[in-house]
Formats: structure tokens, sequence, C-alpha cells
């Protein structure tokens, strides 16, 4: 004891050999952290960019199809246009009534008659 109180005793500054000090660790610890941020990041930005890639492939693809659906809307239209006339559009209606008449008489089967001296089994009947 000394004449202001009790005396402390403070441990020496200097650090034994081979042991870490508090400053140290946490240093090594914010650079780890800092280290595993940018890994992260880098990380990430790679993510992004096959992402990008990948959908700007797929978009490719989306405006092909997009296209094949419009001209198919557009026939698809322009084959329904005399139905929509209706009940109004009495002479189109029949028009293609009679265009489908003809075409089925054209294209119905006829039967094969061979007429020889040899003889054929008859046709299957459908």
């Amino acid at each position: 004891m000394n004449r202001n109180g009790p005396s402390v005793v403070m441990p020496e500054t200097e650090n034994p050999a081979g042991q870490t000090t508090m400053t140290e660790l946490v240093a090594g610890i914010v650079n780890d952290a800092q280290t595993l941020i940018k890994q992260q990041f880098a990380m990430l930005k790679a993510e992004i960019k096959d992402d990008i890639q990948q959908t700007a492939e797929a978009s490719r693809f989306l405006g092909f199809g997009a296209s094949l659906l419009g001209v198919g809307a557009i026939f698809l239209m322009a084959a329904a246009a005399p139905f929509f006339g209706g009940a109004g559009n009495i002479i189109g209606l029949l028009i293609i009534g009679f265009g489908l008449w003809e075409a089925w008489k054209t294209n119905r089967r006829v039967d094969l008659v061979i007429n020889g001296p040899y003889s054929v089994a008859p046709a299957a009947s459908v």
C-alpha cells in the first residue's frame, strides 16, 4: 500500500511468446468476414451473369413461339371470318356448305373395279 490507497498491479504489456492478443483475434475475424463477403459478392455476380444468359436464350425461344402463335392466329381468323357474319351472311354460309359438299364428293372413297381375266379379292368393308 502506498499513501494514496491500495496499489493496483498492472499486467505487463508485453505478450508472452506464441499467444495472440484479443485485438489480433478480432482483426483476424474481421479480415475473414471481409474475405467471405467479397467471395459472396463475386459468386452473386457470377450467378446473376449466368441467369441473364439463360434468360436471353429463353427469350429468343419465347419470341419465336410468339411469332408462330401470331401467324397461327392470323390463319385462324382468316378461316373463321366467313362464319363471323352469322345469319346475316346466308349466301356466304351456303357457298361454304356447297364447297365442303363438293370437296367431300371429290375426295370420297371410290371402289377400284378391275376387269379382266384375273380375279381380285373383294374390298374390305369400312
